[in-house]
């Protein structure tokens, strides 16, 4: 059992700390929170880019010049 328990009164049953029951709750909840906030960034970023490529033409994106320009460092320097 991974929580710690004490007995009760004249041993007859478990009681467990409080304190592990609080900390465990606000644990739970951070967890929870941190799992939907990742998940909404997530399908937000998801979204941002779909309607990025849906309103783009396919001549408007040159990726292998782009990737080109980054790789020769074009970009960062600004030559032409």
């Amino acid at each position: 059992m991974c929580c710690a328990f004490t007995r009760g009164v004249a041993g007859l049953g478990k009681e467990y700390k409080a304190s592990y029951t609080v900390e465990a709750s606000w644990i739970m909840s951070i967890c929870i929170f941190l799992v939907f906030f990742t998940l909404s960034v997530s399908i937000a970023m998801y979204k941002s880019a779909y309607d990025f490529l849906m309103t783009t033409e396919a001549d408007e994106i040159e990726a292998v010049v782009r990737f080109r320009q980054i790789a020769l460092g074009k970009e960062v320097l600004n030559i032409e």
